[in-house]
């Protein structure tokens, strides 16, 4: 494939599932909490978290959380999921997706690596500072072959427009296991709040202030 793409972004829906999924296990399969949280070696682990995280996306549609696919020539190459912080923003709760979830996660049980869950959870723990409502950006995924090409940048700004347009919403907040990626992080203006380090590796937590309102709309 030539460099002669042209590349949307829009909101995930539910046809576009399966291939997100694989993008998602395509980019995340040796991000540094994923690799530390499950032992992907065997095809049944993939299996089982692709099957968790199908559906978890399928749930964040119901009560339209904000995620967002990257597409050029009608492949999906890239995705941003992210979740809302606080009941002041407008999300609903959603229990239709829970029960199966809740069946695939138990599914995943055994390909978590326990004996790193404790240092985990430290190093994903909320700074104190962080105060809501805001938005979560747990996940952002580029395939290889078009990493360094705007991308991941064009699904940032669109999850920034998103927040922006959010009565209330006072940013977006996220944690990365990798020091290289809060430089990419920072071109858009997000911050690091918060530092967190233990021997698997150091915890990035980076906000990115947004204009909101006081009042309701």
């Amino acid at each position: 494939m030539d460099d002669s793409y042209e590349i949307s972004v829009v909101p995930l829906e539910k046809s576009h599932i399966p291939a997100t999924c694989e993008v998602f296990l395509s980019t995340f399969a040796d991000e540094a909490f994923t690799k530390h949280i499950y032992n992907l070696t065997s095809p049944g682990a993939k299996r089982a978290l692709t099957k968790a995280l199908s559906y978890r996306l399928n749930s964040y549609i119901d009560v339209s959380h904000p995620v967002f696919i990257a597409m050029a020539d009608n492949e999906i190459i890239g995705f941003a999921v992210a979740s809302a912080v606080s009941t002041e923003l407008p999300f609903k709760r959603s229990v239709s997706q829970a029960p199966l979830l809740l069946m695939h996660l138990l599914q995943l049980l055994k390909y978590v690596k326990f004996r790193n869950m404790y240092s985990i959870f430290k190093l994903a723990r909320k700074p104190d500072n962080l105060h809501g409502p805001y938005i979560f950006l747990e996940a952002i995924g580029v395939l290889p072959f078009y990493q360094g090409r705007g991308v991941g940048g064009e699904l940032l700004n669109s999850l920034i427009c998103h927040g922006s347009s959010l009565n209330k919403c006072k940013g977006i907040y996220l944690f990365t296991g990798d020091y290289l990626n809060t430089k990419i992080y920072s071109r858009y203006g997000f911050n690091i709040i918060d530092k967190k380090s233990c021997p698997l590796f150091t915890a990035y937590h980076m906000f990115k202030e947004l204009n909101f309102q006081e009042t309701d709309i």
